[in-house]
């Protein structure tokens, strides 16, 4: 049963990283106040938009690789490892159920 619970406790932490605010920003000025919130999703999106992207941005492939590398490192890859997990758990349970079958056939 621990196989299960180190999956079920990764997809907590992942689901309970990607929801909570990571970072988050506060200015101040004369006219009023801006408050910006980001949590794991939201943050890579911020990295990219329109204003970095078209405001005299002398490095926009750098700025593209900074992005796709975030989504690769802080998405792509803990998703992937949790797949592999639950592959893991589906052919360990299905290889140890077929085991205790060819035990009981044995006994016949």
């Amino acid at each position: 049963y621990i196989p299960v619970l180190l999956l079920v406790a990764s997809l907590g932490l992942y689901v309970s990283g990607a929801v909570n605010e990571i970072v988050y920003f506060e200015s101040t000025d004369t006219v009023g106040t801006c408050k910006r919130s980001y949590n794991l999703v939201t943050l890579g999106n911020a990295l990219i938009n329109e204003v970095s992207m078209t405001t005299d941005n002398a490095a926009v492939g750098q700025t593209w690789i900074l992005y796709l590398s975030y989504v690769v490192l802080n998405l792509a890859f803990p998703i992937l490892v949790l797949v592999l997990q639950f592959v893991f758990l589906v052919g360990w349970f299905f290889g140890r159920h077929h085991r205790s079958l060819e035990r009981k056939e044995k006994m016949k």
